[in-house]
């Protein structure tokens, strides 16, 4: 019975493990995502800054500062955002304006260089959750910094630091929120011994650093990742109580949960007597009572157990019982754990979507708009198979030189994960459209700068063109896109050719081709999303560059599809 009232303890701590583990990456990739924005990025006026307004003035950088207040309206845990140098960590900018001039002068002048989080952000380069800090107003606080760099390239070199103030007051809330009877209740700890959050009622704010020190040095002590549980005598007296704790990685913080002994073993005692007592009733009743009892004794985890389902199906609409929520034993204990999780998920979902709505809408931004001249026309298809895509694509117009360099790129898989990678691939891409190297160098160089962003199973597919139409020459390169579309008499519709895929190996093999073009001629680039749901391709109105493009839109934007869908479709003017 102690091992199974354990368990029950342990089903709260994975709970709790796995809220705040989601709560602290949520609110880091905010802040990660905003530091790579252009408007970020762009640090014009920042050597304005003011000891009046303890940085820029308010009306400086208004796309910036509406940029930031999106954020803190989609993020309301943030009490505020703020950009710093990169040198002494100097206010620039911050939202609310009210708490940027809260900043004091001699805290402005001076910077913030000493703090762990401007270190913490300058030795590694990357994303830093600070240690938990008590503001001026009261609630805990971690601040949660990011590097700006101007770009994404090897020579890339850091502008700012991007920061946000955090409010851990959600924590107490979704601790609270965890039923663990009278006596029990849960807790967080840092690595110094500091209540971060608290879920018990009897014990205020201020009374908590007195909360059984010893038994919070004991946990930082034994607690190494996996969950453990001790049942240990109360120093003030009373019953024993029943420890279950683990530590977190990031943020290094320790969740504990305790219950009196006796309240935990009560439900159980009760789960037995209700055993003992069919045990009973079944030798006196005849066998067809059997199945009735037992339907008596297992419903509330048949109901459970059906929940579940449900959830790992992905339904989350569905509630348990108000009468299993109630119950004053191991099944209520449960389904109560179970009752908190799905809502904190069901609000991690409404929070997810608003951030992929909000993504989608950046990474149209990234795309370029069609072009016409009068030597040339450029249409373009984006369709993501989920709100974000791991396609992308872009080109460079050369007005002097009469050339058109473009990419179309596909980074395996679709979503949030490819996306992301297809941000910083595509970054590179179009900062070689500059390069006047030849095409299987622009993708050596872009495949070199890029592999550490793939795994084993992960990888980017590419095609890579220039029209030169002085010399009437198309010349490409394939780098796993290995096929286009063309409307000409001088070479086949489909044109295919070999090429090494990028991302997978640091030796790729990548090879030029090149093909005589002429005035009226269409050309259409796109990605596998595309080109796997294609009719007969000699049934296809290619020659009729508006018709074509209509129908590969169809395709695009077909329900029963399964992948991204993008394309780049150029057609040279006739004379």
């Amino acid at each position: 019975m102690r091992e199974k009232a354990l368990d029950s303890q342990r089903y709260s701590v994975h709970a709790i493990l796995r809220a705040v583990t989601d709560f602290t990456r949520y609110h880091t990739a905010a802040i990660s995502f905003s530091a790579q924005q252009a408007e970020t990025r762009n640090t014009a006026g920042f050597d304005r800054r003011q000891d009046e307004f303890r940085g820029l003035a308010e009306q400086e950088r208004p796309e910036l500062r509406r940029s930031l207040r999106e954020v803190l309206r989609t993020h309301p845990d943030f009490s505020y955002l703020n950009l710093y140098t990169p040198d002494k960590a100097q206010p620039i900018l911050g939202e609310p304006f009210r708490w940027q001039q809260g900043t004091p002068l001699a805290s402005y002048r001076q910077g913030f260089s000493h703090r762990d989080w401007y270190q913490g952000v300058t030795a590694t380069n990357a994303v830093y959750v600070s240690e938990v800090y008590a503001t001026a107003q009261g609630p805990l606080v971690v601040a949660i910094a990011a590097p700006v760099f101007d770009t994404d390239g090897p020579d890339r070199k850091m502008v700012a630091i991007h920061g946000g103030i955090l409010r851990l007051e959600a924590l107490d809330k979704f601790l609270q929120s965890i039923s663990l009877g009278q006596t029990g209740f849960s807790y967080i700890v840092d690595r110094k011994g500091m209540i971060v959050a608290y879920g018990g009622t009897s014990i205020a704010r201020d009374q908590q650093h007195s909360l059984d020190q010893d038994l919070i040095q004991l946990v930082l002590q034994e607690s190494d990742g996996q969950i453990r549980s001790k049942v240990l005598d109360n120093p003030h007296g009373g019953a024993r109580r029943f420890i279950t704790f683990t530590r977190l990685a990031v943020p290094d913080w320790v969740v504990v949960t305790q219950q009196s002994e006796p309240e935990a073993l009560a439900g159980l005692a009760d789960l037995r007597r209700k055993i003992g007592l069919a045990a009973l009733i079944l030798i006196g009743l005849s066998c067809f009572a059997i199945p009735l009892i037992v339907r008596i004794l297992t419903s509330p985890l048949s109901q459970i157990m059906q929940h579940l389902r449900n959830i790992s199906g992905g339904d989350f609409t569905h509630q348990l019982p108000a009468a299993t929520l109630a119950q004053q034993d191991e099944f209520g204990n449960l389904a109560r754990v179970i009752s908190d999780m799905q809502r904190s998920r069901c609000k991690m979902e409404t929070d997810l979507q608003e951030q992929l709505q909000l993504a989608a809408r950046i990474q149209a931004g990234f795309l370029p708009e069609d072009f016409s001249h009068p030597l040339l026309s450029v249409r373009t298809i984006h369709s993501p198979f989920h709100l974000v895509s791991g396609d992308y694509f872009g080109y460079a117009w050369d007005n002097d030189q009469a050339k058109l360099s473009g990419f179309l790129l596909d980074v395996s898989g679709h979503g949030v994960a490819s996306s992301l990678q297809g941000v910083a691939v595509n970054a590179y891409f179009r900062h070689s459209l500059s390069f006047s190297w030849t095409l299987p160098s622009r993708l050596e160089w872009i495949n070199k700068n890029v592999l550490h962003y793939f795994t084993d199973e992960t990888y980017a597919a590419a095609i890579y063109f220039e029209f030169d139409l002085v010399k009437q020459r198309l010349t490409f390169a394939t780098a796993g896109i290995y096929m286009f579309l063309a409307a000409s008499g001088e070479f086949p519709v489909c044109i295919k050719k070999p090429g090494s895929l990028i991302g997978i190996s640091p030796s790729p093999d990548f090879e030029e081709f090149s093909i005589d073009i002429h005035p009226g001629d269409n050309f259409y680039f796109m990605s596998d999303g595309i080109y796997e749901q294609l009719p007969d391709i000699d049934n296809l109105p290619i020659a009729s560059f508006e018709n074509m493009f209509d129908k590969l839109r169809e395709i695009a934007d077909q329900p029963g599809r399964r992948d991204d869908c993008s394309a780049l479709c150029i057609r040279l003017q006739p004379n």
